[in-house]
């Protein structure tokens, strides 16, 4: 990485680096990602972030993204690109500038400031790289100020490209499970997520105590390491669950339970693993009468699932990059508690935000789905969208405020209606992120993205 990282800089790093005039006739340009960063966008971010006032004293986090979200998982490229405009601006005056490599602990994205998203792609001996600026407080690009490179690829670039790199931030994600030998890192991640949970709801003061055995001990003592009273007989209970997702994928949870009248609510955090690491305590109902019953999982994470024939039926698993297929069609996959109430809502190719499910547009439409069961159930398959794009599902589940989330969903357009221009989506996810939040554990939301590809790549099949 150093020596790519070095390439790339080779003119950015470099004070004595001057730009190509007229005049100078020596010098000729060779289209190079190089030479562009070093003599174009560089310069033109550094005085962009020093001169305008628009920037001036704010953060800007150099990230590639995804979406609107710092990406999980993206290419050797995109990060040395990074990594490089991020060390060439750190002497410029007016803005901070801060990287972020991969998602923040504890869900703290930035509330404020900018991103100054790289994005890195290639094809064959070619490739593009583009730069953007984008707000996030107004939750938009900012225009004007978009820089984009198209040209070949050095020999060590397209090695770069073609290599996939997850974030370290990532560890305990799908993309990154913790494995065996490896229970001190997960319970030292459930603890710091669960510290930060606790600070988050104001109950931090909470008196901990560990349910009996190493699991919840192990956790526990690294909570105490946040500063967090861990005491016999304290308000609430720590203990593990661990889910199995597949043969070879387990999901460890790690809960508070409150006990008594303490009025506490419940929390819960989980990381992903290879192994099933950190089993519950046998010993959580020794004393009965004492602990409410833990709280379960309120919604697993979603899977993309092929649909044979169209019909409903359920087929394999698409993955965690899932890909449509030109006249294919899919489902989503997902485990619910069987108390609360699920909801689908669908953000299309075209930016359209509609309410799929429940609808009026659907056949049948049950507001609780059983274990395992492929929404949309019966018949009703999602099809490839032939427009070709990304659209991303996202199902929330409400254990209680149920009647607040569903009268949110009911300003959501439903998918079979006419397109609303009027409809401020950006107002409604707030709203909807607002309610999830104050009800403290008690709805929980789950996101996928599918990839429809376009017709045209598979006209030589059909």
């Amino acid at each position: 990485m150093n020596g790519l990282r070095l390439l790339l800089l080779s003119c950015v790093a470099l004070a004595g680096c001057a730009t190509t005039t007229a005049s100078d006739w020596t010098r000729f340009s060779d289209g190079s990602l190089n030479e562009w960063l070093g003599d174009s966008a560089v310069p033109a971010l550094r005085r962009t972030l020093s001169e305008h006032p628009r920037f001036r004293n704010e953060k800007v986090h150099v990230a590639v993204l995804d979406g609107e979200k710092v990406a999980v998982r993206t290419s050797g490229l995109a990060v040395a690109v990074r990594e490089a405009v991020h060390s060439a601006l750190l002497d410029s005056t007016g803005a901070n500038v801060l990287q972020l490599d991969g998602p923040p602990p504890c869900g703290r994205e930035p509330r404020s400031g900018y991103y100054l998203a790289v994005s890195a792609t290639a094809s064959g001996k070619r490739g593009s790289v583009q730069l953007r600026l984008y707000d996030v407080v107004e939750q938009q690009w900012v225009a004007g100020f978009a820089h984009q490179w198209r040209g070949e690829l050095s020999a060590n670039q397209r090695d770069a490209a073609r290599r996939s790199t997850v974030a370290g931030s990532a560890a305990g994600l799908r993309e990154k499970p913790f494995t065996a030998g490896q229970s001190d890192l997960l319970a030292g991640h459930l603890a710091t997520e669960l510290a930060c949970r606790l600070l988050q709801s104001g109950d931090d003061e909470t008196g901990i105590s560990p349910a009996r055995g190493r699991s919840a001990s192990l956790i526990a003592g690294n909570l105490a390491r946040h500063d967090v009273h861990i005491v016999a007989g304290g308000d609430t209970v720590l203990d593990t669950r661990i889910h199995q997702v597949d043969d070879n994928l387990y999901q460890v949870w790690a809960i508070l339970t409150p006990t008594g009248e303490s009025g506490l609510a419940a929390l819960a955090v989980s990381a992903y693993a290879t192994e099933p690491l950190l089993p519950p305590s046998r010993n959580v109902a020794a004393a009965p009468g004492t602990l409410r019953p833990a709280p379960v999982a309120l919604l697993s994470p979603l899977d993309v699932v092929s649909s044979a024939g169209c019909d409903g039926r359920r087929g394999e698993s698409l993955g965690g990059r899932p890909v449509i297929e030109p006249g294919s069609c899919f489902g989503l996959a997902f485990d619910a508690d069987p108390e609360a109430r699920v909801f689908v809502v669908n953000h299309q190719v075209d930016g359209r935000l509609v309410r799929l499910h429940p609808s009026r547009c659907d056949h049948v439409s049950p507001d609780r789905p059983g274990p395992g069961m492929t929404f949309p159930s019966g018949p009703h398959s999602l099809a490839w969208d032939e427009r070709g794009g990304t659209e991303t599902f996202y199902v929330i589940a409400a254990r209680s405020g149920r009647e607040s989330i569903a009268g949110l969903l009911a300003r959501l357009p439903d998918r079979c209606d006419a397109p609303d221009s009027g409809f401020d989506h950006r107002r409604w996810l707030r709203d909807v992120d607002r309610a999830i939040r104050e009800r403290n554990g008690a709805v929980a939301w789950e996101a996928v993205r599918v990839y429809h590809q376009p017709s045209h790549t598979r006209l030589g099949q059909y």
